[in-house]
């Protein structure tokens, strides 16, 4: 009984320690500060992707809303405000490793269709708390930590309610 519990939580550790090395061993070789540089990954880099997916749309609705925005490399704000730095660790990847993990460790149907779903949606999740961040801080600076906290704790209930609504369509897992 216990044995296909751990097989599948053996493979949910490993696909995420997997995905995690590969995701900052990617970073150690676009950084041009680190001991391995690779000017082609730096170049073509798909972290500046999703960080431009991501700053782009959050400019567009901060307008949208009638603020006047500016952004700057790794920065987004409003025009005589605070502007807003997102890190490495805020562009979500994290979270698309831990969904990604999830449906690897897990039997089941139609995974690159939720795949490919899910990471959408935990973009758009992360255009949408950005975007928040942004005008809570230009309203409040004191609720910085909470903001932020609040927005990664709905992030991971994010993206366990949506393994859950596939797996329980889509799951395959045999009990004993």
């Amino acid at each position: 009984m216990l044995k296909p519990y751990l097989y599948i939580a053996l493979k949910l550790i490993a696909a995420y320690a997997f995905f995690s090395i590969c995701f900052y061993g990617y970073v150690g070789l676009i950084d041009s500060r680190g001991s391995v540089y690779s000017h082609f990954l730096a170049e073509y880099s798909l972290i500046d992707g999703i960080l431009v997916g991501l700053i782009y749309p959050c400019v567009w609705i901060l307008e949208l809303l009638g603020f006047t925005s500016r952004h700057s490399g790794n920065c987004v704000g409003i025009e005589n405000g605070i502007v807003v730095y997102i890190a490495f660790a805020c562009l979500g990847i994290k979270i698309m490793i831990a969904h990604t993990s999830l449906l690897i460790a897990f039997p089941g149907k139609q995974k690159i269709k939720f795949w490919v779903i899910g990471i959408l949606a935990i973009h758009a999740l992360n255009i949408i708390r950005v975007t928040t961040i942004v005008l809570m801080f230009n309203h409040d600076r004191g609720v910085e930590d909470l903001t932020h906290d609040l927005f990664n704790y709905f992030g991971y209930a994010c993206v366990c309610l949506f393994f859950y609504l596939w797996y329980t369509k889509n799951g395959e897992f045999q009990k004993a």
